[in-house]
């Protein structure tokens, strides 16, 4: 979390890899990895990361949250190709 937050992205990312290959259990490091692919504009593997988290979480509420955020992302996807 600190790579996120000093902007150093792509380590964040390496290091979110490296947590789900020690513990696969940890399922909001794919939304850690959503976020920060956002932040690096890459809204494809942002989407693909949430999509994960859907598939493999267990927390109804902060799937729905998810769920509405990819909806959102899709949306503006869609707008912005047309």
């Amino acid at each position: 979390l600190l790579s996120l937050k000093s902007t150093q992205y792509t380590k964040a990312i390496e290091r979110f890899d490296k947590v789900l290959m020690i513990n696969p259990k940890h399922t909001d490091v794919y939304v850690y990895k959503g976020q920060t692919y956002l932040q690096m504009g890459d809204t494809v593997n942002a989407i693909k990361s949430f999509e994960l988290y859907k598939s493999k979480s267990d927390n109804y509420e902060m799937i729905k949250k998810v769920s509405k955020l990819v909806e959102e992302l899709t949306n503006t996807k869609r707008k912005a190709t047309s």
